[in-house]
């Protein structure tokens, strides 16, 4: 997998040219080569620089470790543990000779030991994804990319860094094959937040378009193409979320949220983005009234509004509850299709994961019971980011790149069998959660 911050990181336009080329190599189908390349663009263009931040400082560097004499660095460095165990910049720079000399196992040890007396170090927590990445461990990567991005998203100073996580993140759901994941994750990063920087524009094709470009440019045709758009910025409009909830025997304050959007892009019918995803999570709750099935805690179910261009629904849900946010125990999003249930993905702390991890055992029988290292979604980020509040996602197996905000999203493509799966396992997931004796922290 080419690191694309490795090129953008040096600002210099023959490494422009050389993502393009390496993203040729890798055979990304040509809309994720000109995507990923527009983002190179932009960081040489605006000339960010990568700063510091307060959790994600840089060491003051021993000169061994300047000129690439790693060994010698890592004795040296020892000996100043020695001397003072709790020497900060010798532990992080005892990680970076690590890193530098391939001894993964023992940069992973070194990591892990640092994050378990400093949780918010966050390039520390960047390496340790790196470890990860270089042998071979992908969504483990991906789970601490997006933990970075999590932990960086609201400092002062931090936008490189997060950026840098970010498109890591992405690289690694690529590797796995999550490219839906992905590509959210990479149209969220194309942002001018400077109304004065140079913009280039950017626009979504299909997959179909992507292929058939591919194709061309691999017979040796010049491509060129015209595009013509018809979309425009309309004046708001009053919308609103859906909420309904089955109130808990005993702790009725505290809250399970499931949902899905119920807005969609106007070229199709929006099943698959998000139609689906809204009916899994409120049938969820049916299930569970239907079998008289009341936990000791609330399950909510929310269909957002406007998740699509601008998130009205999941800030306005955040701001009305901001008060009420410590008693959210689990948030959960439906949002990358209905095709067949594998698993869900959770973020939160090791503890109620190896919950959640116990409870999806009941769901072998149907093949999902599979815990990811990261879940969530965008209408429940903005609560689960004020609040840190744990967060989960339906993982599926399924090409929802193929269907989503194209003509083919319509509701033929929806499999009643595994819409009946995915409601089920979501049931169980979250009915069990709200019925612990004590709530996963």
């Amino acid at each position: 997998m080419v690191s694309i911050f490795h090129y953008i990181k040096r600002l210099r336009f023959t490494s422009v040219i050389q993502t393009w080329r390496s993203t040729r190599r890798a055979r990304r189908p040509v809309g994720w080569r000109f995507f990923i390349l527009s983002i190179s663009l932009s960081f040489f263009f605006i000339n960010v620089p990568f700063a510091a931040s307060q959790n994600h400082p840089v060491p003051s560097t021993p000169a061994e470790l300047t000129r690439g004499d790693y060994q010698s660095a890592i004795d040296l460095l020892n000996k100043r543990l020695a001397a003072n165990p709790s020497d900060e910049d010798a532990e992080r720079n005892l990680l970076r000779a690590f890193l530098g000399t391939g001894r993964y196992a023992q940069a992973e040890s070194s990591a892990k030991g640092f994050l378990a007396k400093h949780a918010n170090a966050s390039r520390v927590r960047h390496q340790l994804g790196e470890v990860y990445a270089a042998t071979g461990r992908y969504s483990e990567a991906a789970g601490e990319f997006e933990r970075v991005g999590r932990e960086l998203s609201k400092q002062i100073g931090a936008t490189p860094a997060r950026l840098e996580s970010d498109v890591r993140r992405a690289e690694m759901l690529l590797t796995t094959g999550r490219e839906d994941e992905a590509r959210q994750i990479l149209q969220s990063i194309v942002e001018y937040h400077d109304a004065n920087a140079p913009q280039i524009p950017a626009a979504a094709v299909t997959t179909e378009d992507a292929d058939r470009l591919q194709r061309m440019s691999d017979r040796g045709t010049t491509v060129r193409v015209r595009l013509k758009m018809d979309a425009q910025m309309l004046p708001d409009s009053d919308s609103f979320n859906v909420v309904g909830e089955i109130r808990g025997r005993e702790f009725p304050d505290e809250v399970i949220v499931l949902g899905g959007h119920f807005d969609s892009w106007d070229v199709g019918t929006g099943s698959t983005d998000d139609g689906g995803g809204t009916i899994v999570t409120w049938e969820a709750l049916r299930l569970m009234k239907k079998l008289n099935l009341r936990p000791r805690r609330t399950v909510r179910v929310v269909l957002w509004t406007n998740e699509e261009n601008g998130l009205r629904g999941g800030t306005a849900y955040r701001d009305r509850y901001r008060d009420q946010l410590a008693n959210h125990v689990l948030m959960m999003e439906s949002d990358s299709g209905v095709f067949r249930p594998t698993g869900f993905g959770f973020t939160g702390s090791d503890a109620a994961r190896a919950k959640i991890e116990g409870i999806a055992t009941l769901l072998r029988g149907i093949q999902a019971g599979k815990i990811s290292p990261a879940g969530g979604g965008a209408d429940i980020g903005p609560s689960v980011e004020a609040g840190k509040i744990p967060s989960m996602s339906l993982e599926v197996d399924g090409n929802y790149f193929l269907l989503h905000h194209t003509p083919a999203d319509t509701v033929d493509k929806i499999d009643p069998m595994d819409m009946a799966r995915a409601s089920g396992a979501i049931a169980v997931m979250s009915y069990v959660i709200a019925d612990l004796p004590e709530r996963i922290r």
